[in-house]
């Protein structure tokens, strides 16, 4: 039975799982679900597909994985984000000319001081607490720092486009792929639990 997994997007990186090949070492092991949501509705949408057994594990961003961990069972994976992929995508950015805004959910992005140790100053660190935080925080890095690009998940390219601002989305192809291998073995090994305690006890009469 394939092992299901919930993609919990939002809008650019959702696109990038919707029109994604499956690697073919997961061919025929899974079956994945995209949602475009963000926060609270993909809290809502999480909570009804634990409650219908629709899912063995969700698969996420750092903003939507914190937003639902704490109130479902079931497992969360979350993507990381390489080193690589963080120097890569500041690169692009830093084509747009100017410093770039690094922007992540509540805490650095994993990996960002090393890059700031070499980047520091052309790279502007943002983290945000919510969507109005992020708003203001963005029209403050243009303003103060005179940023023309933004590197960041899907929330934070959008609101740099409000801004005029140039964006590049920081998770790469092979990034998302190492997280649905993630996914997936957190998925299987769940599966076998569940199956393990749920299986019939047989007594033996002496």
């Amino acid at each position: 039975m394939q092992i299901k997994i919930a993609v919990m997007g939002y809008k650019a990186m959702a696109e990038l799982f919707k029109n994604m090949t499956l690697p073919p070492d997961l061919e025929g092991k899974v079956s994945i679900q995209v949602y475009d949501a963000l926060f609270e509705k993909t809290l809502e949408i999480a909570t009804k597909l634990e409650q219908e057994d629709a899912v063995d594990v969700f698969l996420s961003g750092s903003g939507n994985a914190s937003f639902i961990k704490p109130h479902i069972q079931t497992p969360v994976v979350c993507i990381n984000v390489s080193v690589f992929d963080l120097m890569s995508a500041i690169k692009k950015a830093s084509a747009y000319g100017g410093p770039v805004a690094v922007v992540s959910f509540r805490e650095p992005i994993e990996g960002l001081s090393e890059v700031l140790d070499v980047l520091k100053p052309e790279v502007v660190q943002v983290i945000y607490e919510n969507y109005d935080d992020l708003l203001g925080k963005i029209a403050a890095v243009r303003k103060q720092h005179s940023c023309q690009a933004v590197v960041g998940a899907s929330l934070a390219c959008e609101i740099a486009g409000y801004h005029g601002l140039k964006s590049v989305l920081v998770y790469s192809n092979e990034s998302l792929r190492v997280a649905l291998r993630h996914a997936y073995q957190v998925g299987q090994s769940r599966r076998k639990e569940r199956e393990r305690t749920q299986r019939p006890v047989s007594y033996t009469h002496l």
